[in-house]
């Protein structure tokens, strides 16, 4: 059985789905780089899926695939498996979410019993600490954050810690998570700050230490976003000598420390490791035309690779599960 494939109507993603020669099956219309209000509504088929999403600015189209299949079966319980360079929890204002900051909605629904973020590049935990919000709210997400959350780095290294405003009973918390290495109470003054502030310090565990076997047993939907990678393509994050564009909005170089065999062979362990509801993936370059012959096939190459990975394991879903019953929409 053919795996449903639907595409954001975005430049980038018609790139890839004509690369890897794949027809749509429907088109969603985008909701752009910041939605004020409520997800966006979409409608996806009772079966697993692939969506391709445009550049990273626009992940947070995630979203409205996440809702749709919460919406479908409000019962139904899976772990969200967010594969990123950034985790993407970022604390804006309540009433409007973007790319940086959509995964803390995600985390307020019921039927996302476990969130993973896999891949997490150490330098951004790092310019975290330097930004106007030092510590991270965890009352923010409106969940049991170290109950919920699974956050791991790409590797290990001095860098790789979160602050956060600690309240009543989070260090304890903190230690029972499986993918945190260390965490403790602390005095840190923020940059810019003379006076020191006591903060729940958590050092999170390197991608080398994730056991995909230890997964909750619960079916899986995994969200790529290609700014994960180092070198292997080009995109709104890119961190390559060789790329001479400047990246997007002033945003820092970041793009991901991770390989695109090791990306590769990441989702192979997660697809044999559950069964599969769907898949989202994003990140290639917004500014794709202007880019050089070279750099061009390099990036879109790359990318279907991924494309192609995916789209075999969640036809293994498919045929798991079989035929399409009824159409399910949020």
């Amino acid at each position: 059985m053919s795996v449903p494939v639907y595409l954001f109507d975005y430049p980038e993603a018609k790139a890839i789905a004509e690369a890897a020669g794949l027809s749509p099956a429907r088109v969603f219309s985008p909701c752009g780089s910041s939605v004020t209000g409520p997800t966006v509504p979409r409608t996806i088929d009772d079966r697993p899926f692939l969506a391709i999403n445009g550049s990273g600015n626009h992940h947070h189209e995630t979203l409205g695939l996440v809702a749709a299949l919460a919406g479908a079966e409000p019962e139904r319980r899976f772990t969200y498996v967010h594969v990123d360079a950034h985790p993407d929890t970022g604390e804006l204002y309540r009433w409007r979410y973007n790319c940086a900051s959509f995964v803390g909605r995600i985390l307020e629904s019921p039927s996302v019993e476990a969130a993973y973020l896999l891949g997490i590049n150490p330098e951004v935990l790092a310019e975290e600490t330097q930004r106007t919000v030092f510590f991270k709210n965890l009352h923010y997400y409106h969940c049991d954050y170290f109950g919920k959350v699974r956050q791991f780095t790409v590797a290990g290294g001095p860098i790789d810690e979160t602050y956060f405003g600690p309240a009543e009973g989070d260090l304890g918390r903190a230690k029972k998570n499986p993918s945190v290495k260390q965490a403790r109470l602390s005095e840190v003054t923020p940059p810019k700050h003379a006076e020191a502030f006591p903060a729940l310090v958590v050092k999170w565990r390197a991608l080398s230490e994730f056991d995909p076997a230890k997964l909750p047993q619960r079916p899986l939907y995994i969200s790529v976003d290609l700014d994960v990678l180092k070198g292997a393509l080009v995109t709104d994050w890119r961190k390559s000598p060789k790329r001479s564009l400047p990246t997007p909005f002033g945003v820092p170089e970041n793009q991901g420390e991770m390989s695109l065999e090791v990306l590769l062979d990441l989702l192979e362990k997660l697809g044999r490791a559950r069964p599969l509801l769907g898949a989202d993936v994003c990140g290639l370059t917004h500014e794709l035309s202007a880019l050089g012959e070279a750099a061009r096939q390099e990036s879109v190459a790359a990318t279907v690779q991924v494309v192609q990975r995916l789209l075999r394991l969640v036809g293994g879903a498919v045929t798991a599960r079989g035929a399409p019953s009824r159409r399910r929409s949020r």
